[in-house]
């Protein structure tokens, strides 16, 4: 569940900051800026095995296998939180 979560949030975010108009040279509003360094924290740490190299010679089924894989890790990571909070305060109640 976590890591649909994280998957869609990094799309929708992507999609949000994702700004045609930074390459007519025109300046980004701040929220946009912060939307896609969100992105790329959120892309970490899959964001750094994908190289030029890797970019040009995988296929981009490799890329979305990566990204899967990613928002898997984060979510494995985010549940493994959860139940630690949980554990703590279920043990701080008795």
């Amino acid at each position: 569940m976590f890591a649909c979560i994280h998957f869609v949030v990094t799309f929708g975010l992507f999609f949000y900051g994702f700004d045609l108009s930074a390459i007519d040279g025109i300046e980004s509003p701040r929220s946009k800026v912060l939307a896609m360094t969100v992105v790329q924290t959120l892309m970490l740490p899959g964001y750094l095995l994908w190289t030029p190299w890797a970019s040009k010679n995988l296929p981009n089924a490799f890329q979305w296998l990566l990204e899967i894989s990613n928002s898997l890790l984060w979510g494995v990571f985010i549940a493994a939180v959860a139940v630690g909070i949980s554990a703590r305060r279920s043990r701080s109640k008795n």
